[in-house]
């Protein structure tokens, strides 16, 4: 399972999962009340094909221009 946290944005920040360059979809996103904290997972079994594969989180404020922030891992698969 990956994780995905942004804190500091509101109204609460939209996060958006990429694999490679291709995105995907995670269904997996909790808003704080105050909406200052937004937690996304993405939860799935890798397989070797997913081995030195990218995966990336990108989080933005919808109401900010320019606000797009990400965070990148390459997963190894054993």
């Amino acid at each position: 399972m990956l994780e995905c946290e942004s804190t500091g944005s509101r109204p609460g920040a939209l996060i958006t999962w990429w694999k490679g360059k291709q995105k995907i979809q995670t269904g997996n996103e909790v808003i704080s009340d105050n909406g200052n904290l937004t937690l996304s997972t993405y939860s799935f079994v890798p397989t070797a094909d997913d081995h030195g594969k990218k995966f990336t989180c990108t989080a933005e404020n919808p109401s900010l221009q320019h606000s797009l922030i990400e965070d990148s891992k390459i997963l190894t698969v054993h």
